[in-house]
């Protein structure tokens, strides 16, 4: 208000008719603080200074601690007022081992195996679970097994053969997903002398054969070969692990690349019954 009387040289009346605001509103003289009131702000400026994660009822419990006589909605009053305010909690992400070092790499082949759980259903609305095991140092896709249901023992036996072919990997990077968490894996893993990984659940750390089974040249073909599913959706990968469910057994469980699975499913025949589309 006083700026627009000082700087455009206009009465108290038509300054106030502009804003809004009562005239009484600008000739009412505030009271004074009490210097008590001063001290009492200081004190709470210094305590959110000291320890900025705490809020005001910490502040309240240690003023009462000091002899201070006050309430809480006015301590509540006072911290709002100064604009104290205590940062949102937030879950910091992990970007180290919780040991501290580098972030495990594949350098070698056989050094990291990925796995993970890819989800689907038939045309009857029934789900299928593939079991995905991925080299990550050469992005070889070693078995995808569709089924379903996928117990820790069901992943056991997969490994388990893997192993028989290729010899035991000297880490497993997964999720925490319930199979993958079990006490069958991990003594699998403490009698094979291999070590696990967990991962942040979501990320795309050694899922690279996921990746290759959403590329949109395969949905294309996938949807030339008569298979309808929607596109940009959870269910968007129906199509593709239902031709994958009816490729060779050599070609899933060896040493196949993505690209060959994918150039697989192209020239597989139409499937029988078309997958209706969802919704």
């Amino acid at each position: 208000m006083v700026v627009l009387t000082q700087r455009f040289g206009v009465s108290e009346r038509r300054a106030c008719r502009v804003t809004g605001q009562h005239r009484s509103t600008q000739r009412l003289v505030g009271r004074p603080r009490p210097a008590e009131e001063d001290k009492l702000r200081r004190r709470l400026r210094a305590i959110a200074r000291a320890h900025p994660r705490w809020g005001w009822k910490t502040a309240h419990s240690i003023l009462r601690r000091e002899g201070w006589a006050i309430n809480r909605k006015r301590t509540q009053r006072l911290w709002r007022e100064e604009g104290l305010r205590r940062p949102a909690p937030c879950r910091r992400k992990r970007t180290r081992p919780p040991g501290g070092g580098e972030l495990l790499r594949a350098q070698r082949p056989n050094q990291v195996w990925a796995l993970d759980f890819q989800f689907d259903e038939t045309a009857d609305r029934r789900r299928l679970k593939l079991l995905n095991i991925v080299d990550e140092h050469t992005r070889e896709a070693l078995a995808m097994r569709v089924g379903r249901s996928c117990d820790a023992n069901t992943v056991v036996s997969v490994i388990e053969r893997l192993v028989a072919e290729r010899g035991a990997p000297e880490h497993l990077r997964m999720d925490n997903g319930p199979e993958l968490v079990a006490w069958a894996l991990r003594d699998w893993c403490r009698v094979a002398g291999t070590t696990t990984t967990y991962i942040e659940p979501g990320s795309a750390v050694g899922e690279p054969l996921h990746r290759e089974l959403q590329r949109p040249g395969a949905r294309r073909a996938v949807e030339h070969r008569g298979v309808r599913h929607p596109p940009r959706s959870a269910g968007s990968r129906r199509g593709v692990a239902h031709r994958v469910q009816h490729l060779p057994a050599s070609l899933v469980a060896r040493r196949s690349h993505p690209c060959r699975i994918r150039r697989a499913v192209d020239h597989q025949q139409p499937a029988s019954t078309p997958i209706a589309r969802r919704g």
